[in-house]
């Protein structure tokens, strides 16, 4: 994905500030999502070195830097320490260059660049990536969210690392997620097919029709006993459908349950106290499969 520059600076800056506070691991974290939509980005590539934990891996990663600028001085130095100090190693990383920059793949393939204002990267950027230069002019820029690039917000999600507004912010016990996020959890949750709600839907219409050719007759203590039926019939369904939940299966089972009064009404006539008994047991279904 393309990402303009502004957003590219302000990941960048959120990067440093995260880098800066000690928190190493979430920098490199949000260093490589800035490479992985930006590869070529040589303040990254830098900020990515000053967090990074192995000779091998800083070494790795200096090369890159070096690789798209030959003439980096603080990846050159970064390399020259990363090898060993700053006597053979620095010759070594130079004589490294060299071969890179006189590769016969280089010279067959010239690629014409545009000259870049030049931005001053002291030593001290290798290992404090907050150093990075970036137009103060451009420091107003905030994080938006990804659904709604209009909203600016200094919220993330948790588990995805994307900015999100705080219409778009669910709150969860271990910080904010966004709408993806939630959705797959969701998928892992609602198990339930389409032969689950066909089952609910046969057992429940039969049992709530009975149910209520029965309590139409005790009058004033349908008010008592049409929640325990309607726990009753939501815990068959729940046995019944193997214990699968659905993102929709309450209100099935809920619906299943007024249908079952309807019939009786149409058979025996409009009684209150069915009424009573399809509002109380359906919402007592709904909310044990719900639940």
């Amino acid at each position: 994905m393309t990402i303009s520059g502004p957003r590219l600076r302000t990941l960048l800056r959120q990067a440093e500030r995260t880098a800066a506070s000690g928190k190493r691991a979430a920098a490199e974290t949000l260093y490589r999502q800035i490479l992985s939509e930006a590869p070529e980005s040589e303040a990254a590539w830098l900020g990515l070195a000053g967090v990074v934990y192995g000779v091998d891996e800083k070494t790795a990663v200096y090369k890159r830097v070096l690789e798209i600028n030959p003439d980096n001085e603080a990846a050159q130095a970064g390399l020259a320490q990363a090898q060993g100090g700053p006597s053979d190693a620095f010759e070594q990383s130079r004589d490294w260059l060299e071969t890179v920059t006189a590769s016969p793949a280089r010279k067959e393939t010239p690629v014409e660049t545009k000259p870049e204002p030049a931005v001053e990267i002291s030593e001290t950027a290798v290992s404090s990536p907050t150093n990075v230069g970036v137009e103060s002019a451009e420091d107003d820029f905030d994080l938006v969210c990804y659904r709604h690039p209009n909203r600016e917000t200094a919220l993330r999600c948790y588990n995805c690392g994307k900015p999100i507004c705080i219409k778009c912010a669910n709150k969860t016990p271990v910080g904010y997620s966004c709408p993806d996020c939630i959705r797959d959890l969701q998928k892992n949750y609602y198990t339930a097919t389409l032969l689950d709600y066909i089952i609910a839907i046969i057992i429940v219409v039969p049992l709530s029709a009975v149910a209520a050719f029965f309590l139409r007759l005790i009058g004033f203590f349908t008010f008592f006993v049409s929640p325990v039926v309607g726990t009753l019939i939501g815990r068959i369904v729940f046995w019944a459908v193997r214990r699968h939940r659905g993102r929709w299966l309450s209100h099935v089972v809920a619906g299943a349950v007024v249908l079952g009064a309807g019939m009786m009404m149409l058979v025996y006539g409009f009684s209150l106290w069915t009424g009573v008994y399809a509002f109380m047991a359906a919402a007592s279904a709904y909310y044990f499969v719900k639940v």
